[in-house]
């Protein structure tokens, strides 16, 4: 930032010493930052005089010379950083660049702050970082609308908590992430995509909130040690192939009212075979009478 912009914003306070020509603009609390737009008061983490370390917490909004910034970009500052253990993102931040955690070795936990602005994420931006928890807040958009492969494949992602601001879980979400163990999904989640938690061999439950009305294709196929599934009161279409090759599967929960639509593929011979369907009370006839839910060998009420 050049030191007549600075000037004109803060000529009244301004130190007489410059330090506008160093690599950052200005520090708070141990965080450096450039300032983006003095026009919108905006400003962007950055690398400063000593390395970040241990856990960061980027706030969304910081002061400097009395005037208040948002935080809105961390643009790469932490790849190749072995040194950070944990980062905390603010709903002010809605974009993470290409490679943004990168080589980041120690990186083991990660909290993307709850609001209603989605954060959209580049391709590998925690490629090579050893997560183990995760906490998301909004809803993740990708800029490859196909991807294939999970964010945090690779990982040894464990723990994963959702804010009420997630709404819906793309493709591939948390495929392969196959140290996942645990998830809790929030109320106002809606939609759960195509092989959304495929591959997680660790996973043992899911327990699907009453909003979600579609879980697309192969959601939770190759769920090794997924014992049981429980779909909310709402649901009303599953997807093909959505629980293949989850072999440890033994009850399968249905609380609709209404039994959702499956077809010739949703469900293997496996499932109808060897898994008990359990719905709830006085709601035998519906799915006895209904489509490929009738296929079922055990039927329990709850």
């Amino acid at each position: 930032m050049g030191r007549n912009i600075i000037s004109k914003l803060f000529w009244k306070t301004a130190p007489q010493k410059s330090t506008y020509n160093a690599k950052y603009d200005f520090e708070a609390d141990g965080i450096y930052y450039n300032i983006i737009s003095i026009d919108d008061m905006t400003c962007k983490v950055t690398l400063g005089e000593v390395p970040y370390t241990g856990m960061v917490v980027i706030p969304q909004e910081v002061k400097y010379q009395d005037k208040t910034f948002n935080v809105t970009d961390i643009s790469n500052t932490f790849a190749h950083n072995r040194k950070i253990t944990g980062i905390v993102l603010p709903n002010t931040i809605t974009r993470l660049k290409l490679f943004c955690f990168v080589g980041c070795y120690s990186l083991d936990e990660v909290k993307i702050a709850d609001g209603d602005k989605p954060l959209v994420m580049e391709n590998d931006a925690f490629c090579n970082a050893p997560l183990q928890k995760l906490h998301i807040g909004r809803d993740i958009a990708y800029t490859d609308r196909e991807a294939s492969d999970s964010q945090f494949s690779g990982s040894l992602l464990s723990t994963v908590t959702m804010g009420e601001g997630v709404t819906a879980l793309n493709n591939a979400m948390f495929k392969n992430c196959t140290y996942l163990s645990s998830v809790t999904l929030p109320r106002g989640l809606k939609k759960i995509g195509r092989s959304a938690f495929k591959g997680c061999k660790s996973l043992p439950e899911l327990d699907i909130p009453d909003n979600v009305t579609e879980i697309e294709d192969e959601a939770f196929a190759n769920c090794e040690k997924m014992k049981q599934i429980t779909f909310g009161e709402n649901l009303s279409r599953l997807g093909r192939n959505v629980l293949k090759d989850c072999t440890s599967l033994d009850t399968i929960v249905c609380r609709c009212l209404q039994p959702p639509y499956i077809d010739e593929e949703t469900f293997t011979n496996r499932e109808y075979v060897k898994a008990t369907l359990r719905i709830k009370s006085g709601m035998t006839e519906r799915y006895k009478t209904n489509g490929y839910w009738t296929k079922f060998w055990k039927t329990e009420e709850e």
